[in-house]
């Protein structure tokens, strides 16, 4: 089986927290996450209620090197393609081809 090498890749966002906020304390923050682009903080006294701050800068990916490297079986990728799946690919590749090759020696025969 062959192997694949993963790639992954980070960048920096930040979010402006408001100076009342301190995240670090616990009796004011049960706990704080990160989704899509959004913060959000759960207080300790409401734990129902979130407190959604949008992001004020993402910056963009570099990927002239990436965070983290490891080799993995490629059958484990999201994009692997079994030799099985590779021939018959290939199969139909070729019929689609003769399949052109007659029809233009139909059209040429007109």
């Amino acid at each position: 089986m062959g192997k694949a090498l993963c790639v992954q890749y980070t960048t920096e966002g930040y979010f402006n927290i408001p100076d009342d906020i301190d995240l670090n304390d616990k009796e004011q923050v049960k706990s704080y996450k990160v989704k899509y682009g959004t913060l959000y903080i759960q207080f300790a006294d409401d734990p129902d209620h979130y407190k959604e701050i949008e992001k004020c800068y993402i910056g963009e990916m570099d990927s002239k090197y990436p965070s983290n490297m490891e080799i993995v079986d490629k059958k484990d990728t999201p994009y692997y393609e079994s030799d099985a799946d590779a021939d018959e690919d290939e199969e139909e590749e070729e019929e689609e081809e003769e399949d052109e090759v007659e029809f233009v020696k139909e059209v040429i025969a007109i």
